[in-house]
């Protein structure tokens, strides 16, 4: 529920879904803990059968779009309950460099791990639509799908929206100079996340 309770503090009515039981008993709890009147529903973004058409002013979408495997159904169901002209925002993660089935850095030498000898990214195989596993120390495995960009402009388009927004977030040169083990020369470089705005028409 961070999300939620990020937009439920600057003053929205928000409902919050996700397909995760445990995130939602999660966010729940927290909602116990300290009440800003948010409901949270277990749900697919493909299947957003517990709402009403045109019920929401704005949807946000954080870093799930990708995981989805309908990406046509999922768009259309976000402009199913979004009311005329509401707004839609969504982040994932950047299709030309985060996912694609052949990437990462160059390095000399190859097995450095100092960010000063990673010389250039390289991305092969773009268009091949796959299935992405993420991995995160010895945790279960994690999986989304890899499609081109152009797969959810599309989508976007032939579901009734007008792209209103684009945006490939780089971090702040404050952040960049605190956290430059993190994210120097490698965030400022390609961006890993994409940032999109639409409306329903």
């Amino acid at each position: 529920g961070y999300l939620c309770r990020l937009l439920a503090k600057k003053g929205a009515k928000v409902v919050g879904v996700d397909i995760s039981k445990r995130f939602i008993e999660i966010a729940r709890q927290k909602e116990r803990e300290d009440p800003l009147g948010i409901q949270y529903y277990v749900g697919s973004l493909c299947d957003l059968n517990m709402f009403e058409d045109e019920i929401f002013d704005a949807v946000v979408s954080n870093l799930a779009l990708m995981d989805v495997l309908d990406l046509e159904k999922a768009i259309n169901e976000l402009y199913r309950v979004l009311k005329k002209n509401g707004k839609l925002v969504f982040s994932i993660m950047h299709p030309c460099f985060a996912s694609p089935p052949v990437h990462g850095w160059v390095k000399v030498p190859e097995d450095s791990e100092r960010k000063e000898d990673w010389i250039y990214f390289k991305v092969d195989r773009y268009f091949d639509r796959c299935v992405v596993v993420w991995r995160f120390y010895d945790s279960s495995p994690l999986y989304s799908f890899h499609r081109p960009l152009s797969d959810y402009v599309k989508a976007l388009i032939e579901n009734g929206f007008v792209i209103t927004d684009f945006e490939e977030p780089v971090p702040s040169k404050k952040v960049m100079e605190k956290y430059y083990r993190d994210f120097g020369n490698e965030y400022d470089r390609i961006p890993w996340f994409l940032v999109i705005g639409a409306k329903k028409t």
